[in-house]
């Protein structure tokens, strides 16, 4: 017997999360034209160098979804979710302070494995905690809200300094720690250990 109310909540925080994900994926491509252009306030990089800056991208996060399927099941879902965010705001903060071209993708690095770690976690966790009637609108939800969130930071780019984008997306990751904090352990996971 799930209450209505707390799904709701739940879900509206592992969106929110999700959100995160999607914009990350696109962070990159954003950034990238500004760091080919001398006149840009960041980083200089050479066509070469922009080119492993976004390479770096799915091969990270990859790794990241990889280890998180081992990770989340000895950790457990809501600390999987703290982990990871707390990995990709750390990325993020390294990006904006990045001083070398080795820095930066170091940063980037760890900023999608982080990432990766809590992708695929959103799923398992609201599959886990949901009714069953509720899992599909639920997984198309969450599908719905990397979308958003690649769509909303892709729009904020225009009003927004784009040398201050990867503080915005810390915050981001900052604000969906404080929120993760509220949810419960996945019953099923706690069951099983």
């Amino acid at each position: 017997s799930a209450s209505s109310i707390h799904l709701v909540v739940y879900t509206a925080i592992m969106n929110f999360h999700g959100m995160t994900v999607g914009g990350s994926l696109s962070y990159a491509g954003l950034v990238l034209p500004h760091h080919v252009n001398n006149s840009s306030q960041l980083l200089h990089l050479t066509i070469d160098q922009g080119t492993w800056f976004v390479s770096v991208s799915p091969l990270a996060m990859g790794l990241g979804v990889l280890l998180s399927i081992p990770v989340s099941e000895a950790l457990g879902r809501k600390k999987m979710f703290l982990i990871a965010n707390f990995l990709s705001l750390l990325g993020y903060i390294c990006l904006y302070l990045a001083p070398s071209f080795l820095t930066l993708v170091l940063a980037r690095t760890l900023q999608c494995t982080g990432m990766g770690l809590g992708a695929m976690i959103i799923g398992v966790y609201l599959n886990e905690i949901s009714t069953i009637k509720m899992r599909g609108p639920l997984s198309g939800a969450n599908m719905t809200a990397n979308v958003i969130g690649a769509l909303f930071y892709t729009g904020l780019c225009i009003l927004l300094p784009i040398q201050f984008l990867s503080l915005v997306f810390a915050g981001h990751n900052l604000l969906a720690n404080l929120m993760i904090l509220l949810i419960p352990d996945s019953p099923q996971w706690l069951v099983r250990h």
